[in-house]
């Protein structure tokens, strides 16, 4: 494998992965009010066609202390590592070629141990234990 795989480098939840992103200059934060139909999903789409840093929306219209962005598997603007979003997910470095990311997911895919899923009674489970009712 002509690739490093760096393992302590992977973002370990989505808020790792975007505030990598903020200080990579991959992802802006955008703190204006945002209309949740039509208007949030225009500006991210132009964001990816223009190749510009994708929009971290803070304040989303009716929907206080909720935040929104793209998950994020889109090509960067940034001379010289037009992957740089993606390369994190796979522990690659930020400048890595889409062959040699592709190289290191299927050599984690193939080479790592995969954990089985735990199954938690329904009585143990936190699933649905907030239930809103009426108005």
């Amino acid at each position: 494998m002509s690739v490093k795989i760096d393992y302590d480098s992977i973002p370990r939840s989505y808020r790792d992965y975007l505030d990598l992103m903020v200080r990579e200059g991959e992802f802006l934060a955008i703190d204006d009010e945002v209309d949740l139909n039509l208007e949030i999903g225009a500006i991210i789409r132009r964001a990816d066609e223009t190749l510009s840093p994708s929009p971290i929306f803070n304040k989303v219209q009716d929907c206080p202390g909720f935040r929104c962005a793209e998950l994020g598997f889109t090509k960067s603007g940034t001379l010289g590592r037009p992957w740089a979003r993606i390369a994190p997910f796979v522990g690659t470095p930020l400048d890595a070629t889409l062959m040699e990311i592709q190289e290191a997911y299927i050599h984690s895919m193939e080479n790592n141990k995969v954990h089985p899923p735990i199954i938690v009674e329904n009585k143990d489970a936190p699933c649905k234990q907030n239930k809103w009712v009426g108005d």
